[in-house]
């Protein structure tokens, strides 16, 4: 499989949040880091990005099936 640089328009597409939250996301850990193409030139690995994207959707199916705290029918 050929790997493949997406730059941050095809990011900010594929992933649907802002170049801001992009790049906020990658201060605090939890975006992939981009790989510099040259001085002022940036990418993300396209199986990073994806993997990110699959791990954001296992983690809402895991939080849709999880039961609700108050499952017990408390109420708050």
């Amino acid at each position: 499989m050929a790997r493949r640089i997406v730059r941050l328009p095809e990011v900010v597409q594929q992933t649907g949040i802002s170049p801001t939250t992009i790049y906020r996301a990658i201060r605090a850990g939890t975006f992939p880091a981009q790989v510099m193409l040259g001085k002022r030139a940036v990418g993300w690995r396209a199986t990073d990005v994806e993997a990110w994207i699959d791990s954001r959707e296992k983690k809402h199916v895991n939080e849709a099936v999880a039961p609700h705290p108050n499952a017990k029918g408390e109420h708050p």
